[in-house]
């Protein structure tokens, strides 16, 4: 009884929301009340809710939101829930997100067919409120199982490719299995490939024969449980050993574990070894800290140091003559720099992994330990540029997005957008270092970033605007390029409006608008800040340019076009009809242009 419920209490929702944020749940049917009650259902918990009313509006919000969980309704107009499913399994980004089926079929086969596809469950309509909640619980819970495992491996991969360390795999049976890293040759003096673990590390020297024989049971014990099990058995295996090599030489190695998964089975356990000799040599001629002192001293919360420890293993490995832990002048420093980067929107579980080095040098950059942040009114756009991109190249979202929200506070509009928000664009878009899922994530915080700018900006205007700007955006892109061109607009006077390619489909013809907004310019940007314009973006351009109510408001107004043009038919209406600028540097100088003469 004692095991489950600390299994349960170390695997709990709570738990894991604690390290992966609030979960998300997606609900998608094609009658608004039906998504008015699920929304209902759930509005007492903690899960971030979106709703789509159609499959193709699902597929594109899943692969926005990345939702930990999908009820995804059968029997929908257009893309059914089965079309619906299998777009999703088909792309990348959203066929690892789970998917519960609603339907109202009573026929067993259509049941079943949804289970084949892959759905994790189903659950038939009218639903019981409580079955539901029950299995919408279990499975995000599972899904959030996965993104923990799928963070194990990483670590796995950082651990291998670290040379000051002894690495290698052990079966049930603790043979010592490849890859062996080089390291282990030097702390044992030899090959260790295929020895039993239990003869050249858990020594005789150090260990009595009963003590080994307990640790041989838990080992085959633990490759016959389940994953909720590791983390309680593990614990019987010693952190720290005494090890005696091949010259008799006396050494301290700490050791961790690190279990490898094949679905629901353990096929291995990869141990890291590292030799702290020389460290808890040095530290007894050290001032060192108890646990109280360096909670008092780092300004950490004892139970906030108390979960961190439980959670990332972080006890150090000195002990007093009583087995309290004691934690030197380099671990206090560790830990300040900690409690300051958190407050800035770093999370422990990244700061851990980062070496003494890579801590001190995002510490120094943000300045932490003053009272003064690290974008300061006195820095230059090359640092605030600077020091945004070494954001983005250290993969630190949380810090790029704190830091992005700052700028609007240092810089004026055109600075902001030529010389931070343009060239950071191009930055992340053409990075080798990140894949497609990190850049989307740096998009997805730059629009947040660009938008809180704009609405800043806009905020601040203390004068009537002059005339008003309808700004177009062409493409499947975020629309980042229309914000940072409506700032500019902004700085000149102008009233900018946005509209996307989807707006006549949702709202009707364009002539409503034209009457409801007035504009006095048009903007049409074409395929984002890139130097080359899609052909697909300038057909749709000309087909706009080509609605009646357009012609006529061409008469007597000026049409702007954003981009190079390849297609011959555009550039012909362009000569007759557009003001047709190639980047956003030549639209800031038109603009300037225009302000002057009004």
């Amino acid at each position: 009884m004692t095991n489950k419920k600390s299994a349960d209490s170390l695997f709990s929702l709570e738990e894991l929301e604690v390290h992966f944020g609030a979960s998300k749940i997606l609900h998608v049917d094609d009658e608004p009340k039906n998504l008015r009650v699920l929304v209902d259902v759930f509005k007492e918990d903690k899960y971030i809710q979106y709703v789509a009313s159609d499959g193709q509006d699902a597929f594109d919000q899943a692969k926005e939101k990345r939702p930990d969980l999908i009820l995804l309704d059968v029997n929908m107009p257009g893309l059914d829930g089965f079309e619906t499913f299998k777009k999703l399994q088909e792309d990348k980004v959203t066929k690892g997100i789970p998917v519960i089926f609603l339907t109202a079929d009573t026929d067993l086969k259509r049941v079943v067919e949804g289970l084949e596809m892959g759905s994790v469950d189903y659950i038939r309509k009218p639903f019981e409120v409580d079955e539901l909640k029950a299995k919408v619980k279990n499975h995000i819970k599972l899904s959030l199982y996965q993104k923990s495992i799928l963070s194990s491996y990483s670590d796995i991969s950082g651990l291998l490719g670290n040379i000051n360390q002894s690495v290698f795999c052990i079966d049930r049976d603790g043979i010592i299995q490849a890859p062996v890293s080089d390291y282990s040759r030097f702390i044992f003096g030899e090959n260790i490939e295929e020895e039993n673990i239990f003869e050249i590390v858990f020594q005789k020297d150090y260990f009595i024969e009963s003590k080994i024989n307990e640790f041989k049971n838990t080992l085959n014990n633990i490759f016959d449980r389940s994953k909720v099990s590791w983390n309680i058995l593990i614990k019987d295996f010693p952190q720290k050993i005494n090890f005696k090599d091949k010259k008799g030489s006396e050494k301290i190695l700490e050791v961790k574990y690190i279990p490898i998964w094949q679905d629901e089975i353990l096929v291995k356990i990869m141990i890291t070894l590292l030799d702290i000799t020389s460290k808890e040599q040095f530290s007894k001629n050290k001032k060192m800290y108890n646990f109280t002192q360096l909670s008092e001293h780092s300004g950490i919360n004892k139970n906030t140091l108390k979960t961190w420890f439980h959670r990332y293993s972080l006890s150090s490995n000195i002990k007093d003559d009583k087995g309290n832990f004691l934690y030197s002048e380099e671990e206090l420093q560790r830990f300040k720099i900690y409690a300051d980067l958190q407050k800035k929107g770093s999370k422990i579980g990244d700061l851990i992994k980062l070496s003494d080095k890579d801590l001190k040098d995002l510490g120094r950059r943000l300045e932490v330990g003053t009272d003064t942040d690290h974008l300061k009114e006195h820095s230059t756009v090359e640092d605030i540029l600077n020091n945004l991109i070494f954001f983005v190249m250290e993969k630190n979202f949380n810090i790029f997005a704190y830091e992005l929200r700052k700028v609007k506070n240092l810089l004026d509009e055109k600075q902001i957008v030529l010389d931070v928000f343009i060239p950071l664009y191009n930055k992340i878009k053409i990075e080798k270092g990140l894949n497609q899922e990190e850049k989307e994530i740096f998009f997805n915080f730059f629009l947040d970033g660009i938008k809180e700018t704009f609405y800043y900006f806009k905020s601040k205007i203390d004068r009537p605007l002059k005339e008003r700007f309808l700004i177009k955006i062409s493409g499947n892109d975020l629309p980042i390029n229309s914000f940072i061109i409506g700032i500019l607009i902004l700085k000149e006077g102008f009233d900018p409006f946005f509209i996307d390619d989807h707006y006549q489909e949702k709202n009707g013809n364009y002539i409503s608008l034209f009457k409801a907004t007035g504009p006095h310019f048009i903007c049409l940007i074409n395929s984002g800040l890139s130097e080359i314009s899609s052909e697909e973006a300038e057909v749709k351009i000309i087909n706009f340019i080509g609605l009646p109510i357009v012609n006529k408001f061409l008469k007597s107004r000026k049409l702007f076009y954003i981009g190079a043009i390849k297609n011959e038919n555009l550039k012909k209406k362009v000569e007759k009809h557009i003001c047709s600028v190639e980047d956003i540097f030549d639209f800031e100088a038109k603009l300037k242009e225009i302000s002057r003469k009004k």
